[in-house]
């Protein structure tokens, strides 16, 4: 039934990179130079089940760790939940194993509580959540002492064996397996229960832990499956469920579902394929449009102003900067209130109610630049989310300024023509007066040339 399960619909193989450290017997590398291990020969079932490629990727538990966070990876196995992880990684909700910390001396050493690692050397794996409990175990405690970080668990017990450390912390299905190897005795002190899952990247496939899930919620519930045969074959007493006919009844049932759901998912499988791939080119659509809205926003002439509902600037482009004369983050740390002068502010708060309320606005207005000076912008601004406004702002001082003049160019005129009427007017009367003057002058000159020739006619009669 499992056959026919992983094998419905599949056409070509789906290759998946694991990452897997020394940590037997849970993984490792075995004497062939094979991956090996409880983690390792469950994918294999799975892959060969599903038909999955897997290539394995040996490294640290912490370059592990690394590989996976950066997308180098796929998928991780044997990986402890903690909240930082949360923030990390995702997970398979089906537990795999469950295991708990051990700390492992050399037979000479007398350590039966914590208080007895007060002012040791304790071994850790570098990146575990043993060190970080252990850490924070010890620090609640108020017990000091000395970390010795190690690259792996076998470093780790090592370190203790050749005296470098007096204790190390490794989890039990390894310190068990391989304690006697370093002449090490497991104590009686136990902390840090935890269960171990399948991780994968936050943005990875999701798949891959959902048919993990599958399969072990199946074998789980099947007695003597090929989970409980890969526990036994490395020495893990890990109890079979009870064969009870009932149960076994629901199981097959549970099967039943399972292969008709899968046979339905994978007829679904090429449209889910297609919707995500029409997903991820909208997704890089998008993407590309804020690229291009970027670069229309950095490099417009016109200053860009965006503010949230309280008037909170929350980014400005370098036009706005310019045309304020403040830097970018001087500007987001002041209000559109704070560069508005007393006699704007009236029409300022109209402006920003009805650009709030009614989604758009226009209008001109004064500002105070940084240096002080007191301009006039036009400022064209709309409501693009619930809580963000946008506002296209220019600079019109220079503008106003020659509207101001033109406006003044009657008034001006109609001054001159007057003063030049009235100097007109004033010349027009000086040369009547002279006109005047010049004509009894003449009269005058004439009533004496007539007087000189009555005379001068007098003296000749005589």
């Amino acid at each position: 039934m499992l056959w026919a399960l992983g094998n419905v619909g599949y056409a070509t193989q789906k290759v998946v990179n694991v990452g897997i450290y020394d940590n037997p017997p849970k993984i490792f590398i075995d004497k062939s130079g094979q991956p090996s291990g409880i983690f390792v020969d469950l994918l294999n079932q799975i892959a060969t089940i599903d038909n999955w490629k897997i290539n394995y990727h040996f490294s640290t538990w912490e370059e592990c760790l690394h590989q996976l966070e950066n997308g180098s990876i796929d998928l991780l196995p044997d990986v402890a939940i903690t909240s930082e992880r949360k923030n990390h990684f995702e997970f398979n909700t089906i537990p795999v194993l469950e295991s708990w910390s051990q700390i492992y001396v050399k037979n000479n050493k007398e350590i039966h509580q914590l208080g007895d690692l007060s002012g040791k050397r304790v071994a850790l794996l570098n990146g575990s959540v043993q060190q970080s409990n252990f850490r924070q175990t010890m620090k609640g405690y108020g017990f000091p002492y000395t970390e010795v970080t190690a690259g792996s668990f076998t470093e780790a017990l090592s370190l203790v064996s050749i005296e470098v450390a007096d204790a190390a912390i490794t989890n039990v299905f390894f310190g068990d397996l391989n304690a006697s190897e370093f002449d090490l005795r497991k104590t009686s002190l136990i902390f840090n229960p935890v269960t171990l899952y399948f991780a994968i990247h936050p943005s990875g496939d999701t798949s891959l832990i959902n048919t993990i899930d599958l399969y072990l919620t199946v074998w789980k519930n099947t007695p003597r499956s090929f989970y409980y045969s890969t526990l036994q074959k490395y020495t893990l007493s890990e109890p079979l469920p009870n064969s009870n006919p009932n149960k076994l009844f629901l199981v097959v049932i549970v099967l039943i579902s399972m292969v008709a759901f899968i046979i339905l998912l994978k007829s679904k499988q090429g449209q889910i394929q297609k919707l995500s791939r029409q997903i991820k080119d909208q997704q890089r659509l998008l993407h590309n449009q804020e690229d291009k809205f970027r670069g229309y926003f950095e490099s417009s002439p016109i200053g860009m102003f965006v503010a949230d509902t309280r008037g909170r600037y929350i980014d400005v482009n370098p036009a706005a900067c310019s045309i304020t004369g403040y830097q970018e983050q001087e500007l987001k740390n002041l209000t559109i209130a704070d560069l508005i002068p007393e006699s704007g502010r009236k029409g300022a708060a109209h402006h920003f109610n009805q650009l709030v309320t009614e989604g758009r606005a226009e209008g001109t207005m004064p500002f105070r630049s940084k240096s002080g000076e007191i301009r006039h912008w036009s400022v064209n601004a709309v409501k693009i989310e619930e809580d963000k406004l946008i506002g296209f702002v220019e600079d019109i001082t220079e503008k106003t300024k020659l509207e101001e003049e033109r406006f003044q160019i009657p008034e001006k005129l109609e001054r001159q023509v007057k003063e030049k009427t009235q100097e007109l007017n004033l010349r027009i009367s000086e040369l009547e007066h002279f006109r005047e003057v010049t004509i009894e002058r003449e009269l005058r000159m004439e009533e004496l040339r007539s007087e000189i020739k009555r005379l001068k006619n007098k003296q000749d009669i005589h």
